[in-house]
C-alpha cells in the first residue's frame, strides 16, 4: 500500500490510494443520510408502543373473526369497535393487528 501526501484543504495528509477512492462515497452517504433525518425520510425501526399492542391484540382476541390481513377493512374495524379519538392511533392498532394476524397467527 502506497501513502500519498497531499495538502488539499480538508483532507488527511496522510491517505492511501484505497482511502482516496471511498472518500466521495462516504461523504455522499453521510450527506444523504444526514438529508434523511432532518427531514423526517427515515423511519427508524417499527418499535410500537406496548399500549397500541396490548389494545390490538385484545382486539383479535375479543374479535377474532372481525379481523382480516387487510389493512383497509382492519382500519374500518377498529374505528367501529373501538372509541378512538385520532386516525393516527386508530391506524397504528389496525396496523399491528393486520401484522399480528398475518404473521403471529398464520
Amino acid at each position: 500500500m502506497e501513502l500519498s501526501a497531499k495538502s488539499a484543504v480538508g483532507k488527511n495528509v496522510f491517505c492511501s490510494d484505497n482511502d482516496q477512492q471511498w472518500q466521495p462515497l462516504l461523504i455522499s452517504l453521510v450527506f444523504c443520510w444526514l438529508c434523511d433525518i432532518l427531514y423526517g425520510a427515515i423511519n427508524v425501526g417499527s418499535v410500537r408502543p406496548t399500549y397500541i399492542k396490548r389494545v390490538a391484540i385484545e382486539l383479535v382476541k375479543r374479535f377474532p373473526e372481525e379481523f382480516t390481513d387487510d389493512f383497509e377493512h382492519n382500519k374500518q374495524k377498529v374505528q367501529e369497535l373501538t372509541d378512538v379519538k385520532t386516525h393516527r392511533m386508530r391506524n397504528r392498532i389496525a396496523g399491528y393487528v393486520t401484522r399480528f394476524r398475518k404473521y403471529y397467527e398464520a
